[in-house]
Order: C-alpha cells, then sequence, then structure tokens
C-alpha cells in the first residue's frame, strides 16, 4: 500500500521492532488491569471474596475507580506514543531508540495514581489523590508530606550553600593556579618544615610502590613453577575423577546397587620449582634404575643425590615463602595502605584549606565596601583552619616517617633470603663433591675405553 514504508532488515532492526511490539502488549495488559480494577470498585465486588470490613464508600468506590480508569486510559496513550515514536526512530534509522519525555510524564501519572490510591481511605484522600495526579506529584498523603517537611526543616541550607560555595571557589582557584593565571605571591606558601616533610612522605610512598611490584609475588608459591599443560590436565582430570566416585559412593549407600569404594583424595604437592627440580630428578633416577645394569649406573646414583639435595631445598623454600608473606608482605602492604595513606588524606585536607584561603582572599579583594568586613572574617576562619590542618599534617607525617616498621620488615625479608640461599648452597655444596667423583670415576673410565 502507498501509506507503508518498507524498513531493510539490518542491524538489530528486527530486534527493535519486535521489542516495540512487546512494551505496547506490555502496556495494553497494564491497561486492562486498571480497567478490571476500575470495575471492581465501580461495582463494589472484591476479586477475592472477603468479609465486607475495609469496602469503601459509594462515593469513595466512584472516585478511586474514576482514578484506575484513568489510568487505563493514560497507560493505553503512553504505549501508542511509544510505539508509534520507536517506529519512527527505525524508519529513520536513528542510531539510538530512546525514551521519550512524553511518554515518560505519562507513565509518571499512572505510577501516581497508583500510590495515590493505594493509600486512600475516604474522600479527602481521594481528592488530595487527584490534586497529585494534576500536578505529578510524588507525595500524596499528609504523612509523606508531614516526614518531608521534617527532613527538610532539618537541613541547614545556609550552612549547605556556604560549603557548596567554597567547593566552588577552591575548584575555580586549583582552575587559575593549573592555568598559570594567579600570581606566585597570590598564592599562599606552605611552611618549609611541611614541604620536606612532604617530599619524604612522597618518596617513602614510592619506595613501597616499587618494591611491592616486585615482592608481590611471594603472596603464591607457583611463582616460579615452570607451566605443564599435561599435568594440569592430569591434576584436574583426576580431581573430577575423584569427586564423581565418591560423590557415586555416598549416593548408593543405602541402595541395592554396588556402590564404589571411596577414595581418598591426592595429596596437595606443593608448585614450586625447587619442588619440580626434585621431583624431575627423581623421575630420572628411577627410569634409570629401572634398567639391568641401572643399580650400579654413576648417573642414576648422581640423579639421586641431585634429587635428595633439592627435595631438602624445597622444604627451606616453603619455609622462605611463609616467612615473607609473614614478615615482610603483609605489613609493607599494611603500612603503605594505613599510616602512609593516612599522612597523604591529611596533605590533602590541606591542599583544599590552602585553595579555601586563597579564594577568601581573592573573594576580599574584589569585595564591595558593604561586604568587606564578611570576607574579612571568612579570610580569618580560613588561615585559622589552614593553620590547624597543616599542624595535624606534619605530625601525621612525622609519624609516618619515624615509624621503623619499614626497616624492620626489610630487615626481615632479607633475613629470610639469606636463610634460604645458605640452605641451598650447603645442600648443593654436600652433594656436589659425589657428583663431581662419580662424574670423575666415570670420565676415567670412558678414556680408559677408549685407550684399549
Amino acid at each position: 500500500m502507498a501509506w507503508m514504508q518498507l524498513v531493510e532488515n539490518a542491524g538489530s532492526a528486527a530486534r527493535d521492532y519486535c521489542m516495540l511490539e512487546r512494551n505496547l502488549l506490555a502496556h495494553i495488559k497494564l491497561a486492562l488491569l486498571f480497567s478490571l480494577l476500575s470495575s471492581s470498585f465501580i461495582l463494589r465486588a472484591g476479586l477475592v471474596p472477603d468479609d465486607q470490613q475495609g469496602r469503601l464508600s459509594g462515593a469513595t468506590s466512584t472516585a478511586v475507580a474514576s482514578l484506575q480508569f484513568f489510568a487505563a486510559i493514560a497507560t493505553v496513550i503512553a504505549g501508542a506514543y511509544e510505539y508509534y515514536s520507536g517506529y519512527r526512530d527505525l524508519r529513520k534509522m536513528h542510531a539510538f531508540l530512546v525514551a521519550v519525555k512524553p511518554h515518560l510524564a505519562l507513565v509518571s501519572v499512572v505510577a501516581t495514581v497508583q500510590t495515590a490510591r493505594a493509600s486512600v481511605g475516604d474522600i479527602t484522600s481521594c481528592v488530595t489523590a487527584l490534586a497529585a495526579v494534576s500536578t505529578l506529584l510524588s507525595t500524596t498523603t499528609m504523612e509523606s508530606w508531614t516526614r518531608l517537611s521534617t527532613s527538610l526543616s532539618n537541613i541547614d541550607f545556609g550552612a549547605s550553600a556556604n560549603k557548596l560555595a567554597k567547593g566552588f571557589n577552591s575548584s575555580v582557584q586549583a582552575t587559575r593556579e593549573r592555568l598559570g593565571t594567579v600570581a606566585p605571591e597570590e598564592i599562599t606558601e606552605l611552611p618549609q618544615e611541611y614541604r620536606d616533610l612532604e617530599a619524604r612522605v612522597d618518596a617513602l610512598k614510592a619506595a613501597h610502590v616499587a618494591l611491592l611490584k616486585i615482592t608481590t609475588v611471594y603472596s603464591t608459591e607457583n611463582y616460579d613453577y615452570p607451566v605443564v599443560i599435561a599435568e594440569n590436565i592430569t591434576e584436574l582430570s583426576t580431581t573430577i575423577g575423584v569427586g564423581i566416585n565418591n560423590l557415586a559412593s555416598t549416593s548408593l549407600k543405602g541402595t541395592n546397587l554396588p556402590a564404589p569404594t571411596e577414595i581418598a583424595p591426592p595429596a596437595q604437592i606443593h608448585k614450586t620449582l625447587p619442588h619440580a627440580l626434585g621431583r624431575s630428578a627423581t623421575t630420572a633416577a628411577n627410569a634409570i634404575k629401572a634398567t639391568t645394569s641401572g643399580a650400579e649406573d654413576k648417573l642414576g646414583k648422581a640423579l639421586t643425590l641431585y634429587a635428595e639435595g633439592w627435595d631438602k631445598i624445597s622444604t627451606a623454600r616453603v619455609q622462605h615463602d611463609i616467612t615473607v608473606r609473614d614478615q615482610f608482605l603483609h605489613p609493607w602492604q599494611q603500612t603503605l595502605s594505613t599510616s602512609i595513606n593516612v599522612a597523604v588524606k591529611a596533605r590533602q585536607a590541606v591542599r583544599v584549606s590552602r585553595l579555601e584561603l586563597d579564594a577568601a582572599k581573592q573573594t576580599l579583594k574584589n569585595a564591595s565596601p558593604a561586604k568587606q568586613e564578611q570576607a574579612r572574617i571568612e579570610v580569618e576562619n580560613a588561615e585559622d583552619d589552614l593553620v590547624q590542618k597543616t599542624e595535624v599534617a606534619i605530625t601525621l607525617m612525622k609519624t609516618v616517617l619515624e615509624n621503623p616498621e619499614p626497616l624492620k620488615n626489610l630487615n626481615e625479608l632479607a633475613k629470610a633470603q639469606l636463610m634460604y640461599f645458605s640452605a641451598a648452597a650447603e645442600s648443593l655444596s654436600g652433594i656436589q663433591g659425589e657428583v663431581e667423583e662419580l662424574s670423575v670415576a666415570a670420565e676415567g673410565e670412558y678414556r680408559k675405553s677408549r685407550d684399549h
């Protein structure tokens, strides 16, 4: 037909059109519900049989029924408007389908009507609800209005406005300073002691962050474990198999079906490089010993010694990781997240107070004679606030810088590493001599066989 216009089914056009139809049907269903409620009030017939107590009077029922019927009509209008607006967007190939304000207003009216209807209990409440519908007010009862009035009366609008103005003036002052439109002499200079402490706290924070970037790997023990896909697949399949077997064993108890025997889950293995080296050396030694002359093979003996050495090292490695986590990593992170951050927040408060003072000075400079006195008082109050916050920040920064915990934590890290590497050196030096003897003997036998 001439009035029809086809829309190309590209992208999400079909889905968007289905969305429009679904929304229209939802509006129609809601309108039918409102009309049913309206009929129920007019006929004074409850949808659910009950006693006659709590029934509304004739006049009240008519008022409430009118509200419900009005809500049904508004819902149909809102659904139709949204449908045709969305369809128009589809035809014009708009990038996005957005909710239109008339639809939002109509739905708000419907919601307000239902809120009013739920709280209506007499004729006076009905009149209040009708007034709320006409003005789109969300508060429809005297109780709600009283609570709103009480809440508003508890708000100090003067203090809030003053705080908002201070924040705005501080933002303007900070922007002007960044743009370089404020003369250096108009910026309040903080004490030299404060600036020195500020630089030292920044350096301390940078030191904590720099060391944590590397030492965070100690939070898990597998930071140097070689990735073996086949091993991971085997572990996963074993875990799943044991879980299924034990679940079947538990479920089939007390039935006539044969229940499988429960299997103990495999022991948890440590995933570190020393453990991996020890296990691989043990596997290699067992492979050689399984041959006919394996018991006397020098390489098999050397691999056994090598595995024993790394077994001792792996034990020390586990203890090393535990010590580093408990004595260094957690305290180091705690210092950064508590005391250092508290000092940084105190410095931010000083910066805000300094901006407020400079903004107040600018206000005093540009104030009219009638407002000079008030502006002068604001400057004095800002100066007192800056002095107080500067003293607090200096105290907190000194506390952070004098704290001996970072040195203590670093000492624990060095001590743990020393003990681990000492144990590793001792273990390897103990086996290296024997492995060297086996190596020299094997080389002598090889040369002797070549001479003949």
